[in-house]
């Protein structure tokens, strides 16, 4: 494997074998959905679970990956399933400890592994043909063994991210609605959409530093820009703009693809939107984390629905958006509110920093348990 370096010597006791020869993988089975019927019997497609059957087609445990569509997603399946036409599942673990050969197929990273170019398709024969390095079962039991705990540590930090946005989603839906007035957006927001001219930026126009163009790829989960990525555009092509040029303490909410994502502008920051998002400048009316957790709230995801319902590719338009309902409390009642709100931002940024850094040891774990140094 390339995965394998140079100077690796095979650990005392392990063989190498192909893949093939570990696991044996097979294409699932059709099951269109008028043919489904009511039961507990798991049904896998190729990102993961997607429905119940009545009956199954693979005794569990076993291991299920994606063969068309998506790709790399390995999972481990303890019950009886039915894996769909667009998963591979393991036909045969020729005696090695399942769980084991999950972990090490999401090692493999299957991904590359592909033939097709319209709709990439995991080609099993290339991966069948792959020398692996397979340790004696107990140290495959041991390997998986450790690996799942560390997992299970990742995982508890999500879900304490998770419950800290319901937290923050709760408590925006417990405001005291006796104090306050309700409002449309227009009456407390200001609203300007990105250049639609000729000097707006296309692909050709973007750079790797200059002043920020913010598409609704770098908008993220928790409100905020994703730095990391940005494309920019140079001073000059900025200044020609006649709209959708943004500041610190602005939102910008995307209006299509990725209907709904917002993020509030980190102050001393500045740029450009792409067509897909809008800028929102909100008044004295409000205070900012108040409006940030609204944006996050279900009133806001109620009316999405309400107004890109029936649409095959839902949308907003920028006077559908200004005709939202929001709810006004006193400012006092916002700040305290947006006190609360910044708290649990704050928090959520160290669990975040805490998830990133657990991320980057379990991948050196994993790529260690696989080469013999556990």
């Amino acid at each position: 494997m390339s995965s394998l370096p140079a100077d690796w010597q095979l650990p005392e006791g392990w063989t190498m074998k192909a893949a093939g020869d570990v696991a044996t993988l097979q294409r699932g089975f059709d099951l269109p959905v008028q043919d489904r019927q009511d039961g507990v019997v798991p049904i896998f497609a190729a990102n993961g679970s997607v429905g119940t059957h009545s009956v199954h087609k693979v005794e569990g445990p076993g291991v299920v990956t994606g063969r068309s569509g998506s790709l790399g997603n390995v999972h481990f399946v303890e019950e009886n399933f039915w894996p769909l036409n667009t998963a591979l599942w393991v036909k045969d673990f020729h005696g090695n400890e399942p769980k084991w050969v999950s972990r090490l197929l999401r090692w493999m990273r299957l991904e590359q592994y592909t033939r097709g170019v319209g709709v990439p398709t995991l080609n099993r024969n290339l991966v069948h043909e792959i020398e692996i390095p397979v340790p004696p079962l107990d140290e495959q039991k041991r390997i998986a063994a450790i690996l799942d705990q560390a997992d299970e540590l990742r995982r508890k930090r999500q879900r304490a991210i998770d419950r800290l946005n319901q937290f923050g989603e709760a408590a925006f839906a417990q405001l005291d609605i006796s104090k306050g007035r309700w409002s449309e957006l227009s009456e407390v927001c200001e609203f300007e959409n990105g250049d639609r001219g000729k000097n707006y930026p296309g692909k050709k126009s973007l750079l790797s530093k200059g002043i920020p163009f913010v598409s609704a790829a770098d908008l993220d989960a928790n409100g905020e820009v994703v730095r990391s990525n940005l494309s920019y555009i140079s001073d000059a092509r900025f200044e020609m703009l006649r709209s959708g040029k943004f500041a610190g303490g602005d939102f910008l909410f995307c209006l299509r693809g990725s209907l709904g994502k917002f993020a509030l502008v980190p102050d001393g920051m500045s740029g450009a939107i792409a067509s897909s998002l809008i800028i929102i400048r909100i008044s004295d009316s409000l205070d900012h984390e108040f409006f940030r957790g609204y944006l996050g709230s279900r009133l806001v995801k109620k009316e999405i629905d309400f107004y890109s319902n029936g649409l095959a590719q839902p949308n907003l338009s920028g006077a559908s958006l200004k005709k939202f309902k929001i709810f006004l409390p006193p400012i006092e009642v916002q700040k305290k509110f947006g006190a609360t709100m910044s708290k649990i931002g704050e928090t959520r940024e160290r669990l975040l920093r805490s998830k990133a850094q657990l991320d980057h040891l379990f991948a050196s774990l994993q790529h260690s348990a696989f080469l013999g140094g556990l």
